[in-house]
């Protein structure tokens, strides 16, 4: 899950129009899937407000 889950944001984020919105459904529910969200966010030094969907998903604003 943290490889698929790196994937598709290291390929596909930078596709997703500023004010668009990111959506990860396990983010809360498995542990590699949160890991890769949370390296990348690290590595690409983003300053983003997650917001709590339900018992395992969140989503995020990309930035203007």
């Amino acid at each position: 899950m943290y490889e698929s889950t790196m994937d598709i944001l290291t390929n596909l984020y930078k596709k997703v129009q500023p004010g668009g919105y990111v959506i990860v459904d396990d983010y809360f529910g498995i542990n590699s899937c949160k890991k890769a969200v949370d390296d990348y966010i690290s590595i690409n030094k983003l300053d983003l407000e997650l917001i709590r969907i339900d018992w395992t998903g969140m989503y995020w604003k990309v930035p203007l």
